[in-house]
């Protein structure tokens, strides 16, 4: 990277270079996940189903539980992150998903 630089008497060309060596996590091993559905009673309450099959992402509610992973690195596991994602699909249907998109979608713009 080159940049000039005012030292107070004339400009001045400043060199530099950075590195940084960045270590990956493996992944974590041997737990489980299990997705419920909010269903909604007679009576007006509602109540937790599942597994839950199918559902609609933004307008069904879910309860998401994970338990008993493990880090290999030996690292404490502290929260647990989902992502939703709208795929448009090649056929021309969408869909959301919480897991990575099949190889024949793409995000939808």
């Amino acid at each position: 990277m080159t940049t000039q630089k005012w030292d107070g008497i004339k400009m001045a060309d400043v060199h530099g270079t950075s590195s940084i060596n960045v270590l990956i996590n493996r992944p974590p091993r041997n737990g489980h996940c299990t997705i419920d559905k909010a269903v909604e009673q007679n009576d007006g309450s509602r109540k937790w189903e599942g597994p839950a099959e199918t559902g609609r992402a933004l307008v069904d509610d879910f309860r998401i539980q994970c338990k008993e992973w493990e880090d290999p690195d030996g690292h404490q596991i502290i929260k647990y992150v989902f992502k939703s994602e709208r795929v448009c699909m090649r056929d021309g249907g969408r869909g959301e998903g919480l897991f990575a998109p099949a190889t024949d979608s793409q995000m939808c713009t």
